[in-house]
This record gives C-alpha cells, structure tokens and sequence, in this order.
C-alpha cells in the first residue's frame, strides 16, 4: 500500500514546473490527480506521461476565471468519486 491510497489531490498549474513535479509525486505515492492547467497541449501530455504511474485527469482551465473555479472540484468528484 502507497502512502497516499485513496487520497485525491487537485495540482493548479500541473503541466510544468515545480507544479509538474509535485503532480508526479503525488500520483507515485499513490493520490488520484487532477491537474488543472491553461495550456492544453502541455496538460495533456502530462497527464498522458503521468498516467503510467497511476489516475490522472487532465482540466484544460484558466484560473482567473474565478466563477469557473468551484467546477474543478466537481471535476474531481466526478472522475475520481471524492475529494
């Protein structure tokens, strides 16, 4: 059993980076997660990358839309049954 079975974790900015790194280390110790990022093309390719690893989900968003942000939770609920 991983540290972080069953744990579901939201990354903003998960496509590159620090943010990348931290997404990678989650999903190792064994966390479903969601990364949220603006660029599409990055996002996907991480999560594709990450996904060998264990459940990642990818949500193309740009967080200054702030009436948009409480969806990334639903996101997650929906793709990985909680939060």
């Amino acid at each position: 059993m991983k540290q972080l079975d069953g744990k579901v974790a939201i990354v903003t900015g998960g496509a590159r980076g620090v943010a990348r790194g931290i997404a990678a280390a989650f999903v190792k110790a064994g966390a479903s997660v969601v990364i949220v990022d603006r660029e599409e093309d990055l996002g996907r390719a991480t999560e594709a990358e990450l996904s060998a690893f264990g459940k990642v989900a990818f949500l193309p968003m740009d967080l200054s839309r702030h009436a948009e942000l409480p969806s990334i939770v639903d996101f997650a609920v929906e793709r990985f049954g909680r939060l």
